[in-house]
C-alpha cells in the first residue's frame, strides 16, 4: 500500500472520530433536563398518547383472548 492511502485513511477515521466526539458531547449539554425543551400543550400531548396507547393494548389483548375463546367453543 502506498504511504498516501494510509495517510487518507487515518485522517477519515480521525475525522469521523472528531464527528462522533462532537455529536455526542452536544447530547450530554442539551439532555440534563429534558422538560426545559416542552411546552406544557407538548408534554400533556405525551402524556395523553402514551395512556392510549396502553389502553390499546389493553383492547388489543382482551380481543385476542376473546377470539381464542370463541375459537376453542366452535372445536
Amino acid at each position: 500500500m502506498n504511504w498516501y492511502l494510509i495517510a487518507l485513511l487515518v485522517l477519515a477515521v480521525l475525522f469521523f472520530l472528531g464527528l462522533v466526539l462532537l455529536e455526542y458531547g452536544e447530547d450530554e449539554t442539551t439532555s440534563n433536563n429534558p422538560t426545559e425543551n416542552y411546552s406544557q400543550d407538548e408534554i400533556a400531548l405525551a402524556e395523553f398518547l402514551e395512556t392510549r396507547e396502553a389502553i390499546n393494548e389493553d383492547f388489543l389483548i382482551a380481543q385476542k383472548k376473546l377470539l381464542e375463546t370463541i375459537n376453542n367453543e366452535r372445536r
